[in-house]
């Protein structure tokens, strides 16, 4: 429910972390999807306040309740460390959200603003879908993201043109690692001579790898 902790998944996030911490491992963490997930998302707090999700980005009401969620969200004392996640190395950064379809420059600094007041010592990545130049003077965000599926040195290229002196960094950190290959969608070792051949590129990490 809105404004409510599910306690049980609160601490199972809370060992995630930990465990990652003890491993030396970084987290890039989203705090809203695009899409109607079982775990939530936009659509999920349009359906607490009888709204339309296609106002998500523009309505101050779900605006102020995302941010209040992602308040509660920082400001949490890991149960197994005793570190505030706002607090905690082990989080290296904070998404604005996953593939959102044009949340503008607007939505976007104010949830960045929020997180950077949040965790000063944290850095945030914009969650929109694709690189929107309008973005990119946003000082509140520190990296820029872009998905591939499937992959295509094409629009690698493209996108890599708009990072060009925008002195920010950019992730390419969601692709299609086992599609067929062909113009312009390379081989998975084509692809990965691509992403190192940009220099503009600061780091990369594919979707998806899972295991029991």
């Amino acid at each position: 429910a809105l404004n409510t902790v599910n306690e049980s998944a609160a601490q199972a996030m809370d060992y995630t972390i930990a465990a990652a911490g003890k491993r030396g491992l970084r987290l890039i963490c989203t705090l809203v999807d695009n899409y109607d997930y079982f775990f939530g998302g936009k659509y999920r707090f349009a359906a607490w306040e009888g709204l339309s999700a296609a106002n998500f980005f523009t309505d101050l009401t779900m605006r102020a309740d995302l941010i209040a969620y992602i308040t509660s969200v920082i400001n949490r004392v890991n149960t197994f460390t005793g570190i505030r996640y706002g607090d905690d190395p082990t989080i290296f950064c904070w998404k604005t959200g996953n593939e959102l379809p044009g949340p503008g420059t607007v939505w976007t600094t104010a949830i960045a603003n929020a997180v950077k007041a949040l965790a000063p010592n944290q850095l945030v990545c914009d969650g929109t879908d694709g690189i929107a130049t309008g973005n990119l003077g946003i000082s509140s965000v520190d990296i820029y993201s872009s998905h591939y599926y499937p992959v295509n040195t094409t629009t690698l290229a493209s996108d890599a043109s708009k990072m060009v002196g925008s002195n920010k960094a950019w992730m390419v950190d969601e692709y299609d690692w086992n599609a067929a290959a062909g113009t312009p969608n390379p081989s998975l070792d084509a692809w990965y001579a691509a992403l190192l051949a940009t220099t503009s590129v600061t780091g990369s990490a594919f979707w998806s790898m899972a295991g029991v």
